[in-house]
């Protein structure tokens, strides 16, 4: 398990319905980078700001999509060499 130790600071002059935007800093546990997320009050999110590359679920899917879809040519290429092998 890990610990992260964060900064927090209030984004001046950004508020939402009177609800404070607040940005965190933090350190990258492998590489020491700063990564930095700000809050969104409209929506239960963040917005990654600096270090970082945002990877959403649908992202994550498209992957082993194109992953699968990669796999599944190959299998079928490699049967139809064995079809013809031993026609």
């Amino acid at each position: 398990m890990s610990r992260f130790t964060s900064r927090k600071e209030e984004v001046v002059g950004e508020t939402y319905l009177g609800n404070q935007r607040f940005r965190f800093y933090f350190k990258c546990t492998k590489c020491s980078a700063v990564l930095a997320i700000k809050t969104q009050p409209q929506h239960p999110d963040c917005v990654v700001e600096l270090g970082a590359t945002r990877v959403t679920e649908a992202d994550d899917m498209g992957h082993v999509r194109k992953s699968l879809q990669s796999s599944t040519s190959d299998s079928k290429r490699g049967l139809d060499i064995l079809l013809l092998a031993h026609d």
